[in-house]
């Protein structure tokens, strides 16, 4: 297991994940932008949270839908058991996943990608586990936000609150690994972690944004 896996599997992880968790406002605006970019709500669906933390992306599709959890940290796997009811896997999301195929109308990354190393390979592996008209919806914080760009001019630094983050994504970016993997981006909204409402400002300078991913027509079923 690599230092990083051992850091997200550990107690630190957890309380820092409570930390902000108990904030009002985490997460809200990213959350709205999940609800619009699937539409009419899902209902009836196999839902994975995949790297699921305290279930905080999920969690509002819980009641209409069967959701399972998936984490390296068996106290955020606890935490969803208790809080929310779900079904659990504990697995390293860049190890083989423990899934058949075609197992999920839906799988979920919320704030998960950008602290990968094989993102291509886990959204491949994700594509496995879909069904045929299934879909997968990521949230990523957007390397083009204005104030990473003014930073980065100013001060040679995308931001200091990226010490965790070793991928940086921009919509075309996470669509150039999406097609890697075998799939398409075909919707994108934008998010402000810290706030409430939806950003008016373009998705490619919102502080992140939700993207709609599906399998490509042509590509094959199989990685």
């Amino acid at each position: 297991m690599s230092p990083l896996a051992r850091h997200y599997e550990g107690s630190d992880y957890f309380e820092q994940l409570t930390r902000l968790d108990s904030s009002s406002a985490t997460g809200v605006s990213r959350n709205r932008a999940l609800d619009s970019v699937l539409g009419a709500e899902p209902t009836g669906l196999d839902i994975l949270d995949a790297g699921c933390g305290l279930g905080g992306f999920s969690q509002r599709l819980r009641e209409a839908n069967r959701i399972t959890g998936a984490d390296i940290n068996k106290s955020c796997l606890a935490a969803v058991v208790e809080r929310w009811g779900y079904a659990t896997l504990h697995f390293d999301l860049e190890d083989k996943w423990p899934i058949p195929p075609a197992a999920f109308d839906l799988i979920l990354f919320g704030d998960v990608l950008e602290h990968l190393f094989s993102t291509a390979d886990v959204l491949a592996q994700a594509r496995q586990a879909l069904r045929p008209d299934g879909r997968i919806a990521v949230a990523v914080p957007n390397v083009g936000y204005w104030r990473r760009r003014i930073r980065l001019l100013l001060k040679g630094e995308i931001s200091k609150d990226h010490d965790e983050h070793i991928r940086f994504f921009s919509p075309a970016s996470l669509a150039r690994a999406a097609r890697i993997a075998g799939l398409e981006a075909t919707d994108y909204r934008p998010y402000d972690w810290n706030s409430t409402s939806i950003p008016r400002l373009p998705v490619a300078f919102a502080w992140g944004f939700v993207a709609l991913l599906q399998p490509r027509r042509t590509a094959s079923r199989t990685s």
